[in-house]
């Protein structure tokens, strides 16, 4: 929320009338993406500096935790600035980051932690420089629906955690499709 200038993370239990700020953002950044982990401990979030918002620049930037019960903000990993990211639901544990390489020629999904950082990549894919993908895990962590936002018709790939492909999956007439979202139950997309 923007209650104060600054974009911000609040906590506000239902029956609450007041929200209680979770991050205070630097005077000279924006919060990007705030989701909740895996385990539901954290609220994982980027923080992106004004000036590299309208830049081509490929600057890194910090995703950064905070407890959903409240504390201070710790650095997880540094992204580029294209980046977005999801987790699966307890208990499965994966997150998911999505990047594009510098250069702009090849799109990586890669599983992190939110306490120990990256770790193994899941799937490098060659791009154009402008292609946008979209990568999501189930919630039960067992798959990961790619998205490619650049093609003329949609197109998503369901793939194991380990990039193998198991379905292939266009639908006609529908171009320009940014975003996905798994059913609670993971049976649909």
């Amino acid at each position: 929320s923007d209650r104060n200038g600054q974009t911000e993370v609040y906590r506000q239990a239902l029956e609450q009338e007041a929200a209680q700020p979770l991050t205070t953002t630097p005077q000279d950044q924006d919060l990007g993406y705030a989701r909740i982990s895996a385990d539901s401990s954290w609220i994982l979030y980027l923080l992106v500096p004004r000036l590299l918002q309208s830049s081509g620049s490929s600057t890194l930037i910090p995703m950064m935790r905070v407890p959903l019960s409240g504390g201070p903000s710790q650095l997880v990993l540094q992204a580029d600035r294209t980046a977005d990211f999801w987790c699966a639901t307890a208990p499965a544990t994966l997150c998911t980051l999505d990047e594009r390489s510098p250069d702009g020629k090849s799109h990586t999904v890669t599983a992190f932690d939110p306490v120990k950082g990256r770790g193994r990549v899941l799937l490098r894919i060659p791009s154009e420089p402008l292609a946008y993908y979209n990568a999501k895990p189930s919630p039960d962590g067992s798959h990961v629906v790619l998205l490619n936002g650049s093609e003329p018709e949609g197109h998503l790939q369901v793939l194991t955690p380990d990039g193998r492909l198991e379905r292939d999956l266009a639908f006609k007439a529908w171009p320009s499709c940014e975003s996905t979202s798994w059913a609670a139950d993971g049976k649909s997309i």
